[in-house]
């Protein structure tokens, strides 16, 4: 056992429950050394389920701080004598981020739950993939440092997903592509490339998914008609319960990202289902979380520079349904073997906390660090 003390790390989200934040943790939770590193969870909101219940049981404290004000849990976080204090929400929902702004902890970093910076001066640190963009490049749009983290395991796959098919288009003749993305990340651009796809390809048809509404799908086919689209080529789908959003899966055979917004966990789930997504890469972090993906899983053929080549990827694959189909059938093998080649996604995390403690101890101000698979960590400034 290590003699070096034990590092007290706290967890501030109201997401650790059935919600895609838990997926994207529980890799870097779970090997977590516990004689070295004691982690406590503040939870911010009333909802509770087994996934909760997992992480109440695999911590070494759960607190319900539904009902605290940013004070009070500023105290709170203060008495705990926390060393480094989490964020797992950004500018969503449950987030506490008045109570970093008060710094009850000696260090504090932000990762996760929200694809930007929080803008706060108190926020030290904000965790970036190495994947996701080369250091220094998205810097200026951060109040935090950034640390450049290797995320060989990407996220949890849902258990209950369903069994991979073989690529539809082999059987019904008609090659689909698809969307699962929340309609508020379709721009006008990203509708302008759908439109170009689907017009010169006029058999081809496109499953939109997550509507929250008739209303919204009829105002989305009326914006792709007015571009060329025939409405007998869109397919719309409301929002739905998890298992028969994985099954909508079944009838896809390409997906289509949206940018400057791209996919997160929709990307990761059609992965898993064996769907590579046609990604444009961004200037952002919201923009460049598709290019993290599209690494992680070894699939750089479907990242693309700009809208023409997006548009013409797109089509191109419909020519190589032999290859789509290799890729789907094989995705689930590939997840598995980068899973036992990688190192394991605790170690680095938890050689990312040491190290900007470390950095604090010697009275050093937060900076950058790259934290890789193979190397020991690397101070950029």
């Amino acid at each position: 056992t290590s003699t070096a003390p034990r590092l007290l790390s706290g967890f501030v989200s109201g997401d650790l429950c059935h919600h895609p934040v838990s997926w994207f943790l529980k890799p870097f939770w779970t090997n977590l050394d516990r004689d070295r590193y004691e982690l406590y969870v503040y939870n911010t909101s009333p909802l509770y389920d087994d996934v909760s219940n997992y992480f109440e049981r695999t911590a070494n404290m759960w607190r319900n701080v539904y009902t605290q004000s940013a004070l009070e849990l500023a105290r709170l976080v203060n008495q705990d004598e926390v060393d480094i204090l989490i964020d797992l929400s950004g500018h969503t929902a449950f987030n506490r981020l008045a109570t970093f702004a008060l710094k009850p902890a000696p260090v504090s970093l932000s990762w996760i739950g929200y694809p930007g910076t929080t803008g706060l001066k108190e926020m030290d640190y904000r965790i970036c993939g190495t994947w996701m963009a080369q250091p220094g490049e998205l810097d200026d749009q951060f109040t935090e440092k950034l640390l450049y983290m290797s995320m060989p395991v990407q996220y949890e796959p849902p258990a209950s997903a369903p069994d991979i098919n073989p690529l539809p288009v082999l059987t019904n003749g008609v090659f689909t592509f698809g969307s699962l993305n929340r309609p508020k990340k379709i721009s006008d651009k990203v509708v302008e490339a759908w439109a170009k796809i689907l017009t010169a390809a006029p058999n081809a048809r496109m499953l939109i998914g997550y509507m929250p509404s008739a209303e919204v799908s009829a105002v989305m086919c009326q914006r792709l008609e007015t571009l060329g689209v025939k409405a007998e080529q869109l397919i719309f789908r409301e929002k739905t319960t998890f298992d028969e959003y994985m099954k909508m899966h079944l009838e896809i055979d390409l997906m289509l990202d949206t940018f400057p917004y791209n996919g997160g966990t929709t990307s990761n789930n059609a992965a898993w289902m064996g769907i590579p997504t046609i990604t444009l890469r961004g200037k952002t972090m919201a923009g460049c979380q598709g290019n993290e993906i599209i690494k992680a899983y070894q699939l750089e053929q479907f990242l693309v520079e700009d809208e023409e080549s997006y548009v013409q990827q797109a089509l191109a694959w419909m020519n190589k349904p032999d290859e789509l189909n290799t890729i789907r059938l094989s995705m689930r093998e590939r997840f598995a073997l980068r899973k036992t080649q990688s190192v394991d996604p605790a170690n680095i995390f938890g050689r990312l906390l040491r190290t900007i403690w470390q950095n604090y101890c010697a009275g050093n101000k937060p900076k950058s660090f790259v934290i890789d698979m193979d190397n020991e960590e690397e101070s950029r400034d």
